[in-house]
């Protein structure tokens, strides 16, 4: 192989297949994006004299430069864990304004509720900050 400098033996890569090319839809610009929600939603929660911190929780998986799945966050935690001063505790789980809130994600939030945090689902500023004011 090019690595090792050895030959690869014939017939070893004939069962092997180019990987498929992702194909992605054109965008429409006019759609609002989860991620432009979110940086508005954090950044007027930074600016609300209430807030006394504002965390980012993120998900997911990558693979390290050896070749291995990494996976990092809990599935279901919402985008937002909000400190507010005085103590009291917030999460918000941001959706664009056609997102779903998964099964996961709904069981997160009840049990978060269930412990006395204020916690929904904001698809915009003003609902996000109804969400920590109590009002959601």
């Amino acid at each position: 192989s090019a690595m090792s400098g050895k030959p690869i033996p014939a017939g070893i890569l004939s069962n092997v297949q180019p990987a498929k090319a992702r194909i992605r839809k054109p965008s429409d610009p006019t759609r609002v994006r989860e991620r432009d929600v979110l940086r508005a939603i954090v950044a007027a929660l930074r600016a609300h004299p209430k807030v006394a911190s504002v965390v980012r929780r993120s998900v997911g998986t990558f693979q390290d430069g050896a070749g291995h799945w990494i996976s990092y966050g809990v599935r279901g935690e919402p985008d937002l864990d909000i400190t507010l001063h005085g103590g009291m505790r917030a999460m918000v789980e941001v959706k664009s304004p056609t997102g779903r809130v998964s099964v996961v994600q709904a069981q997160r939030m009840e049990q978060a509720r269930a412990i006395g945090v204020r916690c929904g689902v904001a698809r915009n500023v003003e609902q996000a900050i109804a969400i920590i004011e109590g009002r959601a």
